[in-house]
């Protein structure tokens, strides 16, 4: 495995310092067990723009289910998981951070090869795919917490894309119109319409699976589509070198502490609270209550989502089918 892999340390700053002021002794109660930390994007220039993560999850799925006979891929598709093969286009992958997933168990029923499976899935639905099965290889990807449908539906009703790409920029399309991420995710639904489970949960970087994926948000190449990857389990080794392999992916290894540094909210899900983060939780429990009474407060929100939409541009040359990988 590590003769695909130049040893480069430090993609995101080290700083050992922080994981001593979290954890005195390790880090593995931050991110979990692992065997190697990295950072990646796809080889594949217009997926690396386009993506949604710099296409990782999609290069990963893709160069298993090409190389490995009879392999199946589970993956999220308006609101219910499908089964992929090979020559299938993969759907985008990003509707995890808005809707429930549905219990694919018709399309475990048709799988004959479950030691071939490849499924894609958020922290708190690792473990039910581990228990369903617990052959597959699972990918986790990051997740700080999902979002209730509804708040997006009141930014607009005709959403064609809750996270895409446009001319390198990532938002939100619809009626031929687009928000960046930054505008309505840290101004709206990253207060509001969160789900109580996911203010509760303490899994950031899907610590169960065999390989977890996520942005690499302090990362400076970031804004270029970079991942950080984490393996866990020899299945995850092999899925991530199959890829490499392959040559649709770049790859290069760093370090735990280099990864824990591209995670802001961490220390937000582990509990360990300075005054700034434990306003943050706060103020997105205040979101919260006022979400579950948006009647009362709807001339409120009505304010809230004009300022948003204030921020759109046009995306005239944008199509809902066009970019269609994670």
């Amino acid at each position: 495995m590590n003769t695909h892999i130049a040893f480069t340390q430090g993609q995101a700053r080290s700083n050992a310092v922080y994981i001593g002021t979290v954890y005195e002794y390790s880090y593995e109660p931050l991110i979990g067990r692992l065997i190697g930390c990295y950072y990646g994007h796809s080889n594949n220039n217009e997926l690396r723009r386009n993506g949604a993560s710099g296409g990782v999850v999609t290069s990963i799925v893709k160069a298993n289910l090409n190389i490995l006979p009879y392999s199946t891929a589970l993956l999220l598709n308006k609101n219910v998981y499908n089964s992929y093969m090979a020559n299938d286009v993969l759907p985008q992958g990003s509707e995890y951070h808005v809707k429930k997933f549905a219990i694919p168990t018709s399309e475990f029923i048709k799988i004959r090869h479950m030691d071939k499976v490849m499924v894609v899935c958020l922290p708190c639905q690792v473990k039910y795919f581990r228990n369903l099965c617990p052959e597959a290889t699972i990918i986790g990807l990051f997740c700080s917490h999902r979002v209730e449908i509804g708040g997006v539906e009141r930014i607009s009703n005709s959403i064609t894309a809750y996270r895409k790409k446009l001319g390198g920029q990532t938002g939100m399309a619809y009626a031929h119109r687009f928000i960046p991420t930054n505008i309505y995710w840290g101004r709206y639904l990253n207060y509001c319409y969160i789900p109580d489970d996911c203010l509760l949960c303490r899994d950031l970087t899907a610590e169960q699976a065999d390989i977890s994926i996520g942005d690499a948000h302090k990362h400076k190449e970031f804004y270029k589509g970079k991942n950080t990857i984490i393996t866990r389990t020899k299945k995850g080794e092999i899925a991530l070198n199959n890829a490499i392999e392959a040559g649709i992916l770049n790859v290069t290894k760093t370090n735990p502490a280099s990864i824990i540094n591209t995670q802001p909210y961490i220390k937000i899900k582990k509990g360990k609270y300075n005054l700034k983060t434990k306003c943050y939780v706060i103020a997105r429990g205040l979101g919260c209550m006022l979400s579950r009474n948006d009647k009362l407060f709807n001339p409120i929100f009505r304010l809230w989502v004009k300022a948003i939409k204030m921020k759109e541009t046009n995306a005239k040359l944008y199509s809902p089918t066009k970019n269609n990988t994670n």
